[in-house]
């Protein structure tokens, strides 16, 4: 029995069921049955009633975009809801499906800091699967293979708002590499949608040679710096900028390195001075003008959004780059942000998290002691006045002690949020002699800061630091007092653990300095008694008795 679709059709517009209706009507329309009437009433009650708006959005859509008037569009689209279009190919004279612009709906999702060329294809619906369910690129280059039916798209009411937010449309390759190379400050595709995959990546790496080796280009987008303090290891340093710059990365990093009046293995860092390359920043001492200095002087030349410390001899490791970049992009509120360190001294994976509370972001801050791993916001760090408050606590004895990385964490979470991540991004090298007696180690080898009498200032000196300058928050005081007490006593511990022989008379009086590191610990708490009030400074000579009566024994 032959079933009538067109009159199945009009029986579902009559009552206002549309999508069946245009089902019916393909139908019939593919059977060749009613073609005419089934195109005119298609035209008079779906397009005619919306082709003032479909005009005037694809006006509006379609600056910087093409030249193509509306008149050359070959698609229509027929609106069966404020979401949904049928598509009809004026040219092939066929129907080509629906698109459900809901679904196109990308303002939820995150973004993914690598940016994707889309080319060979120009169906919006074919593009969309390559982009993500969860995350997207940040932008979304497309050379459509027929520019006319790509551009018919831009009459969808909705559409680009939805999903061409972040698109750039090029008409042709010329255009997209002229666009590339006289906007060097966007970053290059690192994902390609094509069937000529070898020639677009081919394209863009010679741009990519083009930009690095362009030195008088003034870098102004720069996204992520990595800051390297060094001292006498121009062979080690060198090794590490050299692997950096492999990463492929141009505009969105800078490796800035900080020579701290270097006197011996100084070819390194000649070599480094002398790269013909824009991503590289070098500055050098004279004569050593002392380990915090030199760190917050490669850190306050950071031109990146972002900034990381690490040590010349840690090596990046790639593979887990792009999920902190993708973090950073997506977390504009962070202020820092603790990176996971393979290694001995970085300690077993950081717990990952994101917090806004404050007393969680002072702790991620000060479990930043392994000098790599920290990743601040440099606006917040200029915004706090980070770099001239760490000069003005340069005799601090937290700072004394290279705590600088730790300070400018500090810094940088107040106010603002925190996080740690699991995923290592550096994994650990060796330091050398040199780099030993550079940071101050005694003739046994010993590093000063570990030095007991040492541990017990730099409690103090952080304890002022907290006091003082963030905020004067009795609550964070409080916590603080308790909880650096008991992590400066397992750092004596560990210093005694890590150096038996040359700790061992003070192992053996270990009840002596447990007791009088708890009397200083009160001394401080008194100091501050005033900013804390009875109630939590009662709260405090509690806590810290209780973390005596448990370190006053050595555990071993």
């Amino acid at each position: 029995m032959h079933v009538n679709n067109y009159h199945l059709g009009l029986q579902a517009f009559e009552e206002k069921r549309y999508e069946d209706t245009m089902e019916y009507f393909i139908a019939s329309y593919e059977q060749g049955e009613y073609c005419k009437e089934i195109l005119t009433l298609l035209n008079d009650c779906f397009l005619m009633p919306n082709l003032e708006e479909f005009m005037e959005t694809y006006e509006k859509s379609r600056q910087g975009v093409t030249e193509i008037s509306y008149e050359e569009l070959p698609l229509v689209f027929l609106p069966i809801s404020d979401e949904k279009f049928y598509i009809f190919d004026l040219e092939q004279n066929c129907f080509c499906g629906m698109i459900d612009i809901a679904s196109f709906n990308l303002l939820e999702r995150k973004l993914n800091f690598h940016s994707m060329l889309i080319a060979d294809m120009w169906d919006i619906r074919e593009m969309a699967p390559y982009l993500g369910k969860e995350e997207i690129p940040q932008s979304v280059y497309a050379i459509p293979s027929d520019m006319l039916r790509f551009a018919s798209f831009l009459q969808v009411p909705g559409l680009c708002e939805r999903w061409l937010a972040n698109w750039v449309i090029f008409s042709d390759v010329a255009i997209m590499e002229m666009f590339f190379q006289e906007m060097s400050d966007v970053y290059l595709p690192k994902v390609f949608v094509t069937g000529q995959k070898d020639i677009y990546q081919k394209i863009i790496w010679e741009i990519h040679q083009k930009r690095i080796s362009d030195l008088g280009k003034r870098r102004e987008n720069i996204f992520f710096s990595f800051c390297i303090p060094s001292y006498n290891r121009g062979s080690i340093v060198l090794n590490t900028v050299k692997k950096i710059l492999e990463s492929g990365y141009d505009s969105e990093i800078e490796v800035v390195v900080s020579n701290n009046g270097s006197t011996v293995d100084t070819e390194g860092y000649e070599i480094i001075k002398n790269m013909k390359d824009s991503r590289i920043r070098y500055f050098e001492y004279e004569e050593n003008t002392g380990f915090m200095n030199n760190t917050k002087q490669a850190i306050e030349l950071a031109n990146g959004k972002w900034a990381a410390l690490q040590s010349d001899e840690d090596q990046i490791y790639f593979p887990h780059l792009l999920e902190y970049l993708n973090t950073l992009l997506n977390e504009p509120d962070l202020g820092l942000i603790v990176a996971s360190t393979m290694g001995s001294n970085g300690g077993a994976p950081r717990q990952e998290c994101l917090c806004s509370n404050p007393f969680q972001t002072t702790d991620i801050a000060l479990s930043t002691r392994y000098f790599t791993g920290a990743i601040y916001s440099t606006e917040k760090l200029r915004n706090e006045n980070a770099f001239r408050l760490a000069e003005a606590w340069k005799e601090n004895p937290f700072l004394e002690a290279s705590y600088i990385q730790s300070f400018l964490a500090l810094m940088a979470v107040k106010g603002r949020a925190a996080g740690m991540k699991e995923r290592y991004l550096w994994i650990e090298g060796k330091a050398s002699e040199e780099t030993r007696d550079a940071l101050g180690l005694t003739k046994e080898r010993i590093p000063t800061y570990t030095l007991l009498p040492n541990r017990m200032r730099q409690y103090e000196g952080l304890m002022d630091i907290i006091a003082e300058l963030m905020g004067f928050r009795s609550q964070l005081l409080r916590i603080e007092l308790v909880y650096g007490f008991s992590t400066h006593y397992w750092l004596m511990g560990l210093s005694l653990r890590a150096y038996p022989v040359y700790f061992k008379k003070d192992q053996e009086n270990w009840p002596e300095i447990a007791k009088n590191f708890y009397v200083r610990a009160l001394a401080v708490a008194e100091k501050y008694r005033g900013y804390l009030g009875e109630a939590e400074y009662g709260l405090v000579l509690n806590g810290l008795k209780e973390v005596y009566e448990y370190n006053k024994e050595f555990q071993g």
